[in-house]
């Protein structure tokens, strides 16, 4: 009798001592799988929560170039924008005045820059619902949607254009923007007309090449056939700095 109570708890202590191994395990795998996620939650934090970013570091990021981080904060912004009008009842009324006009369109630079021409665009036409339309809009703005919609070959960029001329008809990269737009139209007698107002043919080079070809002494009577558009490419050589 005192053999078998022996064995038996020599059984037990073996059977506890699984168990004990068994529970160890467990809980230490355990408190690896909590470490585990907290790590994961603490880099998604990390990654997802500084976005409450100001004019001043966005426009920081822009003359640093910092494009890619742009784009990924333009991102979050739109998608910020879109949650928020469909949440909103006013959105279903047509309330398009909605966001941030210099973020927007610092987006749409970064997205210009990454040759995202499609967001860049939106970014852009969204910009310029949010001052009001495009009356209301900057003329700074007004040639950057309307040079990105021509890229894009959308006629909406001749109008952002032309009401750029018509609040300033002496914005340089606009004139030579839709100037070249509209000898690309065929509209000669049109660009001529915008290179007079902003100052006079000879003031500027693409201005006084377009009249060498229309006034060619070989041939008097040329109306323009073999004028070719000024490339975008060339006229971002002579845009501002403030523009794109």
């Amino acid at each position: 009798m005192c053999t078998k109570t022996r064995q038996t708890l020599l059984q037990l202590n073996g059977w506890w001592s699984v168990i004990r191994r068994q529970c160890f395990e467990m809980w230490r795998n355990l408190l690896s799988l909590t470490l585990l996620v907290l790590l994961v939650l603490h880099c998604q934090l990390s990654f997802t929560m500084p976005e409450t970013v100001t004019i001043e570091e966005l426009r920081k990021m822009t003359a640093r170039s910092e494009w890619n981080h742009l784009s990924q904060l333009g991102a979050k912004y739109a998608e910020s924008l879109r949650l928020a009008a469909e949440s909103s009842p006013s959105s279903q009324g047509g309330n398009h005045n909605s966001g941030n006009t210099e973020a927007l369109r610092i987006f749409g630079i970064a997205e210009y820059q990454l040759s995202n021409l499609r967001r860049a665009h939106l970014f852009l036409e969204l910009a310029v619902n949010a001052t009001g339309g495009l009356k209301a809009a900057p003329v700074d703005l007004l040639h950057d949607a309307g040079l990105i919609a021509l890229m894009l070959r959308k006629r909406i960029g001749e109008a952002y254009l032309r009401q750029a001329l018509a609040n300033d008809p002496f914005h340089l990269s606009t004139v030579l923007t839709l100037g070249s737009h509209l000898v690309g139209q065929g509209m000669t007698g049109e660009a001529l007309a915008i290179y007079e107002v902003a100052g006079g043919l000879r003031r500027h080079s693409d201005a006084g090449a377009l009249w060498q070809q229309t006034n060619n002494k070989d041939n008097d009577d040329d109306k323009g056939s073999n004028i070719v558009a000024v490339s975008y490419t060339h006229l971002r050589a002579h845009e501002t700095e403030a523009d794109l």
